[in-house]
């Protein structure tokens, strides 16, 4: 199977990540597909390509596709055996971020290509030009802090929350110190509460006005800085992308997502960025050595990964310290045991 149908249900960063991937593949002369559930970048980007109309169609094929991978996957797993499904399917479906690696976004040629084809357009009002020009005119240094989505909503805060923590944000900031002589900051969050209790940054500007339909200026003017501290997010992985900084530094997260798998540093980040290590584990299990035989084959089962095990609390690095009792030990018989306990335990927080 040679052809591609590209998607993203996801919002503007995953959108311009996924058309970057098609303008890549189309220049290989693959003839991509592109579908994107939401289309932001029409209304924003003037040049932007329009990508096909989302139709119950494209919906349903997505879906059928996304069945027959998840059984794929369960029969690989069920008898360690490679059964390819999919490839007898007319397209293969890259619902992002699966594709295999996202390196070619720095290639310069492709650079080029995504900027011209979007461009932010010019009519910025007088707060915004003002803090261009205070990032020209300084050491400029982007900090971007998602919070709101990835803490708010159990489901997201399962898969990516909880990453990029205070201490990320100290540690990256010793970086910058030690670039710039006198870093000026400007701070793009939306929980800016959290920002200023949690890091000292004097005379730092918070950006809180870009809003709404008008929130992609924070993307434009993220590109502008001399140096970016990122999130764990598409959002502020595409300022750089923009940048109009020639050798900016940038300071990303070696963790994105929480799982074992996450090889999302390897897809995304150039070999010359700066890269704090912050992978700790969601869960700390605390194991008698005595059963491990017994729950080791259970615990590989599990849909939620992002653990480790440990004999001793006084060892766990864990965000939640959970002992394995013989009541927990049957519960791990249910493969989907650990993420519903962390759903559950998110759930309960916001009721409080």
């Amino acid at each position: 199977m040679s052809k591609y149908l590209i998607t993203t249900g996801g919002g503007l960063g995953n959108e311009i990540i996924s058309y970057a991937l098609w303008l890549h593949l189309c220049e290989q002369g693959k003839s991509p597909l592109l579908f994107l559930r939401r289309n932001l970048l029409n209304g924003i980007f003037p040049n932007a390509y329009t990508p096909l109309q989302w139709t119950n169609l494209a919906a349903k094929y997505i879906c059928f596709y996304n069945l027959c991978s998840r059984f794929q996957r369960f029969i690989e797993r069920t008898f360690n055996k490679r059964v390819p499904i999919c490839s007898f399917l007319p397209y293969e479906v890259i619902d992002f971020p699966e594709w295999e690696n996202y390196q070619f976004l720095w290639a310069e040629a492709d650079r080029k290509r995504l900027q011209k084809k979007l461009y932010f357009p010019k009519d910025l009002d007088n707060r915004n030009t003002s803090i261009i020009q205070k990032m020209e005119d300084t050491q400029s240094v982007s900090i971007h802090v998602r919070r709101g989505d990835y803490q708010n909503s159990p489901h997201w805060r399962v898969i990516l929350g909880d990453i990029c923590e205070a201490d990320y944000y100290r540690q990256a900031l010793g970086k910058i110190k030690s670039i710039f002589s006198h870093p000026t900051y400007f701070v793009f969050s939306d929980d800016i509460e959290w920002v200023k209790q949690n890091l000292s940054l004097p005379e730092a500007t918070y950006i809180d006005w870009n809003t709404g339909s008008s929130s992609f200026r924070d993307l434009q003017l993220m590109s502008h800085c001399k140096g970016n501290i990122l999130a764990n997010s598409t959002f502020s992985l595409c300022a750089t992308l923009f940048s109009k900084v020639p050798n900016a530094i940038h300071i990303a997260p070696s963790k994105w997502l929480n799982t074992k798998e996450d090889n999302l540093r390897e897809k995304y980040l150039p070999q010359d960025w700066i890269v704090i290590d912050n992978n700790r584990p969601t869960f700390s299990l605390v194991l008698d050595c005595s059963r491990n035989r017994v729950i080791d084959l259970n615990l590989k089962k599990q849909s939620f990964d992002d653990f480790e095990i440990v004999t001793e609390t006084s060892r766990a690095q864990g965000q939640i310290i959970l002992t394995l009792t013989e009541e927990t030990i049957k519960c791990l018989q249910d493969r989907n045991f650990l993420k519903s306990f962390l759903l559950k335990t998110y759930t309960d927080e916001q009721r409080k």
